[in-house]
C-alpha cells in the first residue's frame, strides 16, 4: 500500500517525520544532509538528525527538493525558532 504521508514537514516550530511525529527544534540537533555514492546503484542522499529518542535517518534521494535547498530550509526554520518567531 502506498503511503501518501510526507516524509518530512518543516515548520517554524519544528519538524514532523513519519518515524518521529512532531519534534520541536529545541530537541533536534546534529542535523545534516549526506551524500553516499553507491557505485552502480547511484547516489543516496540522507537527512539525519538526533533527538532525545535517538538518531533518525531519512532517505531524501527521491524528494522534489535539492540537498542544498533542504539544508538551507532547515537553517532558516531553526533560526526562526531560535529568534522567537514561533
Amino acid at each position: 500500500m502506498l503511503n501518501k504521508q510526507p516524509e518530512i514537514v518543516l515548520k517554524n516550530q519544528g519538524l514532523t517525520t513519519r518515524e518521529t511525529g512532531f519534534l520541536n527544534w529545541d530537541v533536534i540537533f546534529n542535523e545534516k544532509v549526506t551524500r553516499t555514492d553507491r557505485g552502480k546503484r547511484g547516489i543516496l542522499y540522507t537527512f539525519s538528525f538526533q533527538h532525545p529518542g535517538g538518531l533518525v535517518n531519512i532517505d531524501i534521494s527521491d524528494l522534489n527538493v535539492s540537498k542544498v535547498r533542504l539544508e538551507r530550509l532547515i537553517r532558516v526554520y531553526k533560526a526562526r525558532y531560535v529568534a522567537g518567531l514561533r
